[in-house]
């Protein structure tokens, strides 16, 4: 026991004030974001909140998967303590070669506040191309499937046409952050020139099949959440009968699956169907301070002191 300033106790010192550092948190798989990492944040605190939902399968002998959806919010408000992430799985790689676009559309990732309006940021899955020729055509999605190689007995614009049409983008914003997509592209088929269109992607649409050519995945979206520039939910590029052509930053190339936690889609194949790539969910938490606090017993000194220099709780 001493005597502290008129006050006969342990003599507690206050703990001083602190900065907790800034973080990265990046979900691979669904979780809970916990603010602060449990410590309490001040009402101003904000974080840089990433949401790339699953890309869409891509088919046989077909156009490729679109990106999934890509939403993005730079100063996001981080008002309560935790936060439920969802990750979208990529679209079927699996199934027989006959399956319809909408078994490989890739899943939604979403990021839920607990109690505001609107509750959700949603990044859409992308969307699952279907086999060759066959109905039901390219699927919509977050960034639109590539539509297959089109049967030239039909009109064009018409599923099996002459220039079929991509799958439509269906992401827009969402929960307060800016979403991104793009269609995929239309699919040929004139003289024996079978090809496919290449998926869309967050940052660009998917390209369109050719006489020459399969059409390219298009480019996904540069985010800087996790530090650096990394490009997510590109298409995934047209493949399995024609002349390939290269996928834009981020996107796939034919014949091969869409990346693991990039969104992309999967690339058409030759005979095989390949999926797409499972979404993420990144945090980019800023820093903040943390006041002095004072627990237990303290001398007069320490109370001036900290009243002084404006740290005092």
């Amino acid at each position: 026991m001493s005597l502290n300033g008129g006050v006969i106790g342990t003599d507690n010192k206050p703990t001083a004030a602190s900065t907790v550092a800034a973080r990265v948190v990046t979900f691979n798989s669904s979780g809970e974001f916990v603010t602060g990492n449990g410590n309490p944040v001040p009402t101003t605190h904000k974080a840089h909140v990433l949401v790339v939902a699953g890309g869409g399968g891509g088919g046989t002998y077909s156009g490729g998967g679109g990106g999934g959806g890509f939403v993005e919010h730079t100063t996001y408000p981080l008002a309560v303590p935790s936060y439920a992430v969802t990750i979208g799985a990529g679209g079927s790689g699996s199934g027989a070669g006959t399956d319809g676009s909408a078994n490989r559309k890739g899943s939604d990732s979403v990021w839920t506040h607990p109690t505001s309006s609107p509750a959700v940021m949603t990044a859409d899955g992308g969307g699952g191309a279907a086999p060759g020729d066959s109905p039901p055509g390219a699927g919509p999605g977050g960034s639109g499937a590539g539509a297959g190689s089109a049967n030239a007995s039909n009109p064009p614009g018409e599923p099996g046409g002459p220039t079929r049409i991509g799958g439509a983008a269906t992401q827009g914003d969402s929960g307060g952050g800016t979403g991104y997509g793009n269609a995929g592209g239309g699919g040929f088929r004139s003289g024996g020139s079978d090809r496919g269109g290449g998926g869309g992607g967050a940052g660009a649409v998917g390209g369109q099949g050719s006489p020459t050519a399969d059409g390219g995945g298009g480019a996904g979206r540069a985010s800087t959440a996790s530090g650096s520039p990394v490009y997510y939910a590109g298409g995934g590029s047209a493949g399995g009968a024609g002349t390939s052509t290269a996928a834009g930053t981020g996107g796939t190339a034919d014949n091969a699956a869409g990346s693991a936690n990039t969104g992309a889609g999967g690339g058409g194949g030759g005979g095989s169907v390949l999926a797409g790539g499972s979404g993420v969910v990144i945090v980019s938490e800023d820093a903040f301070p943390t006041p002095a606090t004072a627990p237990g017993i303290w001398t007069m000194q320490d109370v001036y002191h900290y009243e002084v220099k404006e740290e005092w709780i």
